[in-house]
């Protein structure tokens, strides 16, 4: 009877303290609201005692690694992700860097306000049926968000504003810098991928709707003694991935329009 209290307990314990976090899961990650922060996304090396960002970004590698740099508002956070880095060969990918970039005679800078790894499928399921569904569906669609993206790497368009005119550069799919006549060559095809991916992703997101009803059926089931931590844990991690997938494919979906009107627009020299 004490045992079976203790795992109830235990479980309780987990759930409110998984759920708080999956419900603001960027809150002890990031220092300031986002609003005018740059997001990079790359790859971290601790190199002596000094941190730096490969991005994996086409628009940012121009600028070649980035040094992340301390701050009052960030020492705790370089002091948490150091002795991360530390713990994992000095190298830790698919990461998410969200900071302030500053450029300077050639030399990059980049001051973290928030730092997030990918989210990774849980190493073990419950065995509960609704509960696995539940959280295998959440990392499903989360795959197939990152193949979309994938997908429109084809051709990249970088739109910058410089003196009241646009700026546009292209990228092709290995993040090399392409003048326009080699851009305009690759538009048919791309505006095929394009037009795909967003019909793709427009589709997804109406259909992350069902996640909810799977999370309902996960919650009412009766999940045995022996694997309630690990559904309760997982349901947590499941909720934090259906909320990046409903923060990230709106967003996600508005960039490839732009992109999509920039590359529509574009005429060879």
């Amino acid at each position: 009877m004490k045992q079976k209290i203790f795992f109830l307990a235990a479980a309780a314990m987990l759930l409110l303290s998984f759920n708080s976090k999956a419900q603001d899961a960027d809150k002890d990650e990031t220092i300031v609201n986002e609003a005018g922060l740059t997001t990079i996304n790359g790859t971290l090396t601790l190199n002596g005692d000094a941190i730096n960002l490969a991005s994996t970004d086409c628009i940012y590698q121009s600028n070649g690694s980035y040094t992340l740099t301390e701050s009052k508002d960030n020492e705790k956070l370089i002091k948490k992700w150091k002795k991360n880095l530390s713990k994992n060969n000095n190298t830790i990918t698919e990461v998410t860097v969200k900071g302030i970039l500053s450029v300077s005679n050639g030399k990059a800078t980049f001051e973290p306000k928030g730092i997030s790894e990918a989210q990774k499928r849980p190493s073990k399921l419950s065995g509960a049926p609704k509960n696995d569904l539940y959280v295998t569906t959440c990392f499903d669609d989360l795959d197939k968000v990152k193949a979309i993206s994938k997908s429109c790497s084809y051709l990249t368009v970088e739109s910058k504003e410089v003196n009241g005119m646009t700026n546009l550069t292209y990228y092709d799919e290995n993040c090399k810098q392409i003048d326009v006549a080699a851009a305009a060559k690759r538009k048919n095809e791309t505006l095929k991928i394009y037009g795909k991916a967003i019909l793709d992703a427009t589709t997804l997101l109406a259909a992350t709707a069902n996640l909810n009803q799977l999370l309902n059926d996960a919650n009412a089931e009766k999940v045995p003694l022996t694997a309630k931590i690990t559904a309760t844990t997982n349901t947590a991690i499941g909720i934090k991935v259906q909320g990046l997938i409903l923060k990230e494919l709106p967003i996600m979906i508005a960039k490839m329009k732009k992109s999509n009107d920039l590359i529509q627009n574009l005429k060879a020299e």
